[in-house]
């Protein structure tokens, strides 16, 4: 599950409807753990999610306009636990994305809005 779908609820509505429709594996969003959450903040929201049966198996979708942006996007995965982000780096930071997929064993997954998304309009273009 996209953990988009719940912006609008908080964490305890939002593993009561994953429950409730039993599905156990979340692609986890900025807003039920942000980005500069410390150690203490992950473990417990984490904890919370494995207790009710659920698996966050990514984090995203994070946007990356800069390296400092790249950097705490693979840091934040790692400190989850996690061994994929669902991202968006520029298209000049690829390179230095890919240098971070290698160092840290985290695979990437660019996400695309479809047509009308300016930086990857499409599939092709991100294999391009």
């Amino acid at each position: 599950m996209a953990g988009f779908t719940f912006y609008k609820f908080d964490l305890e509505k939002t593993i009561a409807m994953m429950k409730r429709v039993g599905v156990s594996n979340l692609s986890l969003k900025e807003f039920h753990l942000p980005l500069n959450s410390n150690a203490e903040t992950i473990q417990a929201t984490i904890k919370k999610f494995k207790d009710a049966g659920i698996n966050i198996y990514t984090v995203g979708v994070i946007y990356m306009k800069s390296k400092e942006a790249v950097d705490q996007a693979f840091q934040y995965a790692k400190n989850v636990g996690v061994n994929m982000i669902v991202g968006v780096p520029n298209y000049e930071l690829l390179s230095y994305a890919e240098e971070k997929v290698k160092e840290h064993d985290i695979k990437l997954a660019i996400h695309n809005h479809g047509p009308v998304d300016k930086l990857y309009p499409s599939p092709k273009d991100i294999y391009d």
